[in-house]
């Protein structure tokens, strides 16, 4: 049993070509390498085409066109994304066989990075959101190096891994010296957190610690400077002498 299914649509073909695929479609569906059932034109995922077809009728979005007795335009066939093919206008069994399974193998492959880039956004929105609950103003810090997998295997998502081990930084430094867009800075920062390899510090708490550091570094000069000055004093008061 097949486990791939995919719609072709005949239907913008002039009569001639259509009945000759009709009358060669029932046995070269059964020889495919993918189960191969008509569809709509707006619902298919291979159309057939020929000089008399109206192509803008075809989505933007279908994967697979086939033009039967011309070929396709330079246009056409330099579409990003989209295979494209061609049949004589006497296309025999053989010929709509192999035409068939070498768009079943382009869809094969098609569908899985469909899903994979699918995949990649899902992870992405999922991982922003936590994240964006964050401060603006809050730090990370990474507490250990670790490898990235997709979609964070970037130059960008590296060299933001480098600032967050050097020192505490929010969102805003980050995606300002990694070149990481805020969105991407965000999904970032939780997946490393759900790693456990992040320290995170809300902004009170990293003002507090910074004003805290700052008044001890204040407290541990002052007794240095009052002794100082309180020799200078006593220094004048005997008219300079030891």
């Amino acid at each position: 049993m097949k486990h791939n299914v995919a719609g072709v649509a005949p239907d913008l073909l002039a009569p001639a070509y259509l009945d000759r695929f009709v009358a060669l479609f029932g046995v070269a569906a059964r020889k495919s390498l993918i189960e191969w059932k008509r569809a709509s034109t707006g619902e298919a995922q291979l159309t057939l085409l020929d000089a008399s077809s109206l192509g803008e009728v075809v989505p933007a979005s279908t994967p697979c066109v086939i033009y039967v007795g011309q070929s396709a335009s330079v246009a056409e066939k330099s579409r990003a994304g989209r295979w494209v093919s061609h049949l004589p206008a006497e296309f025999t069994v053989s010929d709509l066989i192999d035409a068939l399974d070498r768009a079943a193998v382009f869809l094969m492959d098609w569908s899985a990075r469909q899903k994979m880039a699918a995949a990649k956004v899902a992870a992405v929105v999922e991982a922003a959101v936590p994240a964006a609950q964050d401060g603006a103003d809050d730090q990370y810090q990474l507490t250990s190096w670790v490898s990235l997998d997709a979609p964070y295997n970037t130059g960008a998502c590296v060299r933001a891994m480098a600032l967050l081990t050097r020192a505490p930084i929010n969102i805003r430094q980050l995606c300002g010296h990694s070149g990481l867009d805020q969105e991407t800075a965000r999904a970032l920062i939780t997946s490393l957190n759900r790693r456990g390899v992040l320290r995170h510090t809300a902004h009170k708490t990293a003002v507090a610690m910074s004003s805290n550091a700052a008044q001890e570094q204040v407290n541990r000069g002052r007794p240095v400077r009052t002794g100082l000055i309180q020799r200078l004093t006593r220094w004048v008061r005997v008219g300079g002498r030891n």
